[in-house]
């Protein structure tokens, strides 16, 4: 062990006990062989920098916890339903977060090291915070971009889906069949996103019909089968062009005029809600007599009180 620690000093990129390509005693990681070395020498490595990791993750844990405060804040504030995909969101944000902060060993905490799942929990949680930076800014009036979505449209549009996901998954079904020794269609998920690809335009005829190492077993058959797929998403579209007429296009329009009229109203009522002294302190009130005995009593949200 010391050996390979005083060449991992002079060995920076772990180089010096061979190439990448393990043979089999490699694989089995004995005490001695180049991948065991490899690994020694990328673990001294990391040793060397814990002090940094640990900082970092200090420094995560921070900005997660004033993160998590400013969130609670801002969900005890406001009086959004529990079905709104805003709300949902942030739960879901926070949550992924949670997972990724914590640390479920010590080469987690003084290495950075992560497992898969973790791994790709943080990745969602990066995905999330990104599409969390988008719904904000589309409630800001300058910035709104989308129509504001709520359970109930999503609830249309999945129905709306059913029958084209129905279509696709009997196509998938068939495909995957004749078509098993390719790798695209290796399986029901994969041939079911392959299939999607098709359906968007990327037909890649060569890659699956024409690859020397993956021929078709069935190749009259899958041939018919993808130019009636072919037929059927023409058919597809064609029907989508004239079941969408001119009159359902502008009550669609006018009711995006009508929802983002909405979110404007509801981004200077969170602001009430969330800062009310703003409202407090910029608010003027003036009393105006209309000959009646009782004065009505009229608010302006007027900042310059010079007015």
């Amino acid at each position: 062990m010391e050996d390979v620690r005083a060449i991992a000093e002079k060995d920076p990129h772990c180089s010096s006990w061979g190439s990448n390509n393990s043979s089999s005693e490699d694989i089995l990681m004995e005490v001695g062989t180049s991948s065991w070395n490899r690994s020694v020498c990328a673990i001294f490595h990391m040793e060397k920098k814990s002090s940094v990791v640990v900082g970092m993750k200090v420094w995560m844990v921070i900005l997660f916890l004033v993160h998590l405060f400013i969130e609670l804040f801002y969900l005890r504030k406001t009086s959004q339903p529990v079905t709104d995909v805003h709300r949902v969101s942030r739960y879901l944000r926070l949550f992924l977060m949670l997972v990724l902060v914590l640390w479920f060993s010590k080469a987690d905490f003084w290495l950075g090291c992560r497992q898969d799942f973790i791994w790709q929990m943080g990745v969602l949680a990066v995905l999330q915070s990104s599409i969390h930076v988008v719904l904000t800014l589309n409630k800001v009036p300058r910035f709104s971009g989308f129509m504001p979505v709520d359970a109930m449209h999503l609830f249309r549009f999945s129905l709306a889906l059913v029958p084209l996901i129905l279509f696709l998954l009997s196509f998938t079904v068939a495909f995957h069949l004749l078509l098993t020794k390719n790798a695209s269609f290796s399986s029901v998920p994969v041939s079911f996103v392959k299939t999607i690809t098709w359906m968007l335009g990327d037909l890649g005829y060569d890659d699956t019909f024409q690859d020397d190492q993956s021929p078709v077993n069935f190749p009259i058959m899958t041939h018919i089968l993808f130019l009636v797929f072919i037929l059927c998403i023409g058919g597809l579209l064609f029907n989508f062009v004239l079941a969408s007429p001119t009159e359902k296009l502008l009550e669609l329009r006018n009711e995006d005029d009508f929802n983002r009229a909405v979110a404007h109203l509801h981004i200077h009522l969170l602001i009430d809600e969330c800062v009310p002294h703003m409202r407090k302190r910029n608010a003027q009130s003036h009393v105006k007599h209309s000959g009646s005995p009782r004065p009505h009593l009229y608010v302006s949200s007027q900042t310059n009180k010079n007015t």
